[in-house]
């Protein structure tokens, strides 16, 4: 078999230097011909102990940057403390010749007022009794107490619309000692603040010379008769707060509470409860949770159910 075996002769010479054919421009190898040596003839100890050396002149050049730049501080330092001492030194001097100037009786030019340049913002945040930086959520639920405005009388009409939450407002008003009676009522018999609700076409509300038809107004003067609303500038942020949901609940019932005003309702209570415990941001509960809380029946949302067993749990 191996005499039988033949070779076969390349088809070019030996040593002959094949080049592709130029389709657009030539460019130079990369490889940098035959000069570069392979790697696998370098040696791999020589080579190790020439990184070593180049990495210990690197190391030498950043020791001197180092040093330099570290001589540079100290220099500004010493240059520091010498102007501080010329500055200290200066003012010394003028505070002397300003009681000078104040014991010969001569007049002493008062000095410019600074203007701070510091930006300045108001931040939102959680306002309650409990102590600081205290957990609300670990705080028994409440409801909030302002001051009661003492209006007397104060005669209310509503519409069967507005029946739901006038009972809920009757309630808490009969731990405020304010009287319900009428249309809606309850058990306190003497009262601070008598509410006389009767029913008709529209929502009004009267007291002494004062009559409004906007069941917001009216919603604010009887959240100060029995305390859950407050007029002071304090609470601007809450009462802010409680505006918005109290003009929201309004429009709903104005429409006749639809399902899709009710619903949306209901989401942007559960937005707003994810960040505050209620719909006021204050931590206890007040008007806006009385009233708004009734509209809402069966399928809430796990925020504005928490919210609401709070409620319940005080009312």
């Amino acid at each position: 078999m191996a005499s039988s075996m033949y070779s076969l002769p390349l088809y070019f010479p030996p040593g002959r230097k094949v080049d592709p054919i130029g389709v657009m421009y030539n460019l130079p190898s990369y490889h940098g011909g035959g000069e570069t040596p392979s790697l696998l003839d370098a040696d791999p100890t020589k080579q190790l102990e020439t990184n070593q050396l180049n990495l210990i002149k690197l190391l030498e050049a950043f020791n001197e940057r180092i040093d330099k730049h570290l001589n540079g501080l100290k220099g500004e330092k010493k240059k520091e403390g010498k102007d501080s001492k010329k500055e200290e030194k200066g003012e010394i001097c003028a505070e002397k010749e300003s009681m000078k100037k104040e014991k010969g009786g001569k007049a002493v030019p008062a000095k410019p007022p600074t203007l701070s340049t510091t930006p300045w913002k108001l931040m939102e945040e959680k306002v309650g009794a409990e102590a600081a930086n205290g957990i609300s959520a670990c705080a028994l639920p409440s409801l909030a107490r302002y001051p009661n405005e003492k209006l007397g009388k104060v005669n209310v009409t509503v519409t069967s619309a507005d029946i739901f939450w006038m009972e809920n407002l009757a309630k808490v008003a009969s731990k405020r000692e304010v009287k319900f009676c009428g249309e809606v009522k309850n058990e306190v018999m003497n009262g601070n603040v008598e509410v006389v609700t009767k029913k008709g076409a529209s929502f009004s509300l009267e007291v002494d010379s004062f009559s409004c038809v906007d069941r917001v107004t009216g919603w604010k003067i009887l959240g100060g008769a029995i305390g859950l609303f407050s007029f002071h500038h304090l609470d601007a942020v809450q009462n802010e707060h409680t505006h918005r949901w109290l003009t929201r609940l309004a429009e709903v019932i104005e429409g006749g509470k639809r399902a899709e005003e009710v619903s949306s309702l209901l989401s942007s209570c559960s937005q707003f409860l994810s960040r505050f415990d209620s719909l006021s941001s204050h931590c206890s509960l007040s008007l806006a949770d009385t009233l708004v809380r009734p509209l809402f029946l069966s399928n809430l949302p796990n925020n504005v159910e928490l919210w609401a067993k709070r409620l319940e749990s005080v009312i």
